[in-house]
């Protein structure tokens, strides 16, 4: 939700606090939780959908990598896996932001940026109490599902 919010404020698309968005109906917690019902509910039968966390990804990139691989049928080398690893790491998104045509670039913003920080916990620092309760109520089927509680 915060980085969502970051990337729509810096746009230009919303103006509100980060609460408001929060509790905003067609943008919020509850917007996701109806996107997620839908990719999760709606697919086609027998369709298998595997989720890969951000959280997951960050703790051991080349695990998720090597299952991703499996999945679609592609095998790997370690070395391969590892530079794939590499390519993936917040120093190399960054780095490929900066040397890329970007949002910032099409709208004349070099302030802008989408790669922030490269953490999977700064949202503990700028959602309030009240906003992860309301979050976790309305969310905590999938939260649950996804291990996130």
């Amino acid at each position: 939700m915060v980085s969502y919010h970051i990337f729509l404020t810096k746009l230009g698309f919303i103006d509100m606090s980060l609460s408001e968005f929060i509790h905003n109906p067609s943008l919020g917690i509850i917007s996701w939780v109806q996107h997620v019902d839908d990719w999760m509910n709606k697919t086609i039968p027998g369709t298998r959908i595997r989720v890969f966390r951000y959280e997951d990804m960050l703790s051991d990139a080349e695990a998720s990598i090597e299952e991703i691989a499996f999945l679609i049928g592609c095998k790997l080398t370690s070395e391969q896996v590892g530079r794939i690893a590499e390519h993936c790491s917040f120093a190399e998104m960054k780095a490929l932001e900066k040397s890329t045509v970007s949002l910032a670039t099409l709208r004349h913003d070099k302030s802008f940026t989408f790669v922030r920080q490269g953490s999977s916990s700064g949202w503990k620092e700028e959602i309030s109490g009240d906003d992860l309760a309301y979050i976790e109520a309305e969310a905590e089927h999938w939260m649950s599902h996804f291990n996130y509680v």
